[in-house]
């Protein structure tokens, strides 16, 4: 998040979708592995971290991110904006 909230221009957006941990599933770290190889998120964890690196008007929602043996996968949608530049522009600084 650090790295994504750094390449963005001020106030731009990060969105994406991950792949929604159950609760308690990924209690050590955050994110655990699946059996599918792919990784779960806990929404906590994901709303703590972009904060800790800047973005604000985080939205975390759930939703099902895709179907997979005709199942949905229940994963979250996330929309964050990047860190503000200072207001002075430029040419008065």
């Amino acid at each position: 998040f650090d790295a994504a909230a750094a390449a963005l221009r001020s106030g731009g957006w990060l969105v994406a979708t991950v792949e929604h941990a159950a609760d308690g599933q990924a209690a050590d770290h955050g994110y655990t592995p699946d059996l599918t190889g792919r990784y779960l998120h806990d929404e906590t964890w994901l709303a703590a971290r972009l904060a800790a690196s800047g973005f604000d008007q985080i939205v975390i929602e759930p939703l099902s991110v895709r179907r997979e043996g005709g199942r949905p996968v229940p994963g979250l949608v996330v929309v964050a904006r990047a860190p503000m530049a200072s207001s002075v522009a430029p040419w008065e600084g």
